[in-house]
């Protein structure tokens, strides 16, 4: 690894962290779910570096999304989400690891 590739290497390894942690939300999420994932997110997202800004700003939006529920779900003294919040819940997640697949440079291409 050169040291220009450093930005790169390190998004890459973020994206990968969000993919992962998009793909372990349980189908009937939790605020405790909730939680842990906008955490793990906002803490990937930040770590990002030079990413472009119209794509971090459609991750901020998706990402607001899930921090507004788990919000709202704490304040009320809620652990469980309503049908209606868990359909926008699992669109949300699904629209955002569709876009951190975008991202994703596969293996064998970063090799080259």
């Amino acid at each position: 690894m050169e040291i220009s590739d450093y930005p790169a290497d390190l998004n890459q390894r973020q994206y990968r962290r969000m993919r992962e942690a998009l793909a372990g939300m349980p189908a009937v999420p939790t605020s405790i779910s909730i939680g842990s994932l906008v955490g793990t997110l906002e803490a990937l997202n930040c770590a990002l570096e030079g990413s472009d800004a119209v794509w971090r700003d459609l991750f901020s939006k998706g990402w607001w999304v899930l921090e507004s529920a788990y919000a709202l779900a704490l304040d009320q003294g809620r652990t469980r989400f309503s049908e209606e919040e868990l359909s926008v819940l699992n669109r949300e997640v699904r629209d955002l690891s569709l876009l951190v697949a975008e991202k994703i440079i596969p293996e064998t291409d970063l090799a080259e």
